[in-house]
């Protein structure tokens, strides 16, 4: 008879939720923006980041998670941008 006990069954890793994978490249491509129109030379303002993820749905909560940002500044900032 052969013992089973103290023996561990390995088993995959978990892939991370399509959630978190989309939540990760729209971080990535925020960042990119980010950095394009700070180091961009404009003569016209584009609307704000936060902004254009607002109207794309998502809530100032997941718009400042993806950020790195408060949620209340995010909030003001899509106010501001919505003037």
């Amino acid at each position: 008879m052969t013992s089973t006990r103290g023996t561990r069954k390995q088993t995959a890793p978990t892939p991370p939720g399509e959630t978190k994978v989309m939540a990760g490249v729209l971080a990535l491509l925020v960042a990119e923006r980010e950095d394009r129109l700070n180091a961009s030379d404009q003569k016209y303002k584009p609307a704000n980041t936060e902004v254009l993820l607002s109207s794309a749905g998502l809530s100032a909560n997941d718009i400042a998670q993806v950020m790195g940002k408060n949620a209340t500044a995010v909030q003001k900032a899509i106010q501001r941008g919505r003037k």
